[in-house]
């Protein structure tokens, strides 16, 4: 299916792995529609190069990529990033910062 064939505001479920999607395309496809939003948690390569625009595009999120984490596990990270929203939203200090140099080393 061709990006340009969703619906305004909608976004693809990440379906695929690695060197599947065309990444040159869906680039040029997310530059020219700011509309159609992007969550990626796997790239190829696996990190993004530094100057990829994936890592600037305005309608792209890039997620850490947690293949592999089942139940528990992701039940307790999902409970561990609402507390930090809570954290963050009231002003406390949070407690997992991440660096500029740990992000540039991270999807």
């Amino acid at each position: 299916m061709m990006a340009t064939s969703f619906r305004k505001a909608s976004c693809p479920p990440p379906t695929t792995h690695r060197a599947v999607v065309a990444e040159v395309e869906m680039i040029e496809v997310l530059s020219r529609h700011a509309d159609l939003p992007a969550v990626l948690d796997v790239t190829y390569p696996e990190h993004p190069a530094k100057d990829s625009p994936l890592r600037s595009l305005p309608n792209v999120v890039l997620t850490p990529h947690i293949d592999g984490s089942m139940q528990q596990e992701c039940a307790r990270m999902g409970m561990w990033m609402l507390d930090e929203l809570r954290r963050f939203l009231s002003g406390e200090p949070l407690r997992y910062v991440i660096s500029q140099n740990q992000l540039s080393q991270m999807a």
